[in-house]
């Protein structure tokens, strides 16, 4: 787990493809927020003793969206990768319970405006280098700009693009919505007269 400047791990579980962490192992830990925006990286590997840990996948977590002063139990699919092209097979379920407090909640929006600081996470040696990195970037660099990437993001353009005449005719809903109004001109003249949000809102 990544939050910021601050790296730890949980307890090793043996044997288990579907470990399950219990209250006397160590699990539970307490971070410090510095920027609101951070995002908590969580990662999961198969322990190798004698060579480096083989990664299976990765999670990051908004703390924004989470209410504060209450439990959430949050259910992740493990992905390699951020990346669409590359290596977007499920490698299976993560529950995680957070709990996020904050002091003072209005301070905590104004500072959630700033993007997050760039932090270092300083490691002992080559194999926690690559478990931090994997954690953080995860197998395959989206910052890197290979043909595979690159059609990544042309493919997620097109699924934008199909969105957009849905987009259009939310937003031609909302602004030309129409109804009838009744306007009492004399005691024996009633005229109905057609009215849409944007009449609406001009007229006050």
């Amino acid at each position: 787990i990544i939050y910021e400047d601050t790296i730890v791990n949980t307890d090793v579980l043996m044997d288990t493809c579907s470990p399950r962490w219990l209250p006397w192992t160590q699990r539970a830990f307490v971070f410090n927020i510095a920027n609101p925006s951070s995002q908590i990286f969580i990662s999961i590997f198969d322990f190798d003793a004698n060579s480096s840990h083989d990664f299976i996948g990765r999670i990051t977590i908004d703390v924004t969206n989470l209410g504060s002063k209450m439990d959430h139990v949050l259910k992740y699919a493990l992905f390699p990768s951020n990346c669409v092209s590359k290596g977007r097979i499920k490698k299976g379920i993560v529950t995680v319970r957070i709990r996020v407090e904050w002091e003072c909640e209005r301070e905590t929006l104004l500072r959630s405006v700033y993007p997050a600081q760039v932090t270092s996470i300083h490691v002992s040696n080559g194999k926690d280098f690559h478990v931090a990195h994997d954690t953080v970037i995860g197998k395959y660099d989206v910052h890197s700009y290979d043909r595979d990437i690159l059609f990544g993001y042309v493919e997620e353009l097109q699924e934008y693009e199909s969105l957009l005449p849905l987009v259009f005719d939310a937003i031609q809903k909302v602004l030309f919505w129409h109804c009838g109004f009744k306007w009492k001109i004399t005691k024996s003249v009633l005229v109905s007269l057609p009215l849409n949000s944007v009449v609406a809102f001009l007229g006050g």
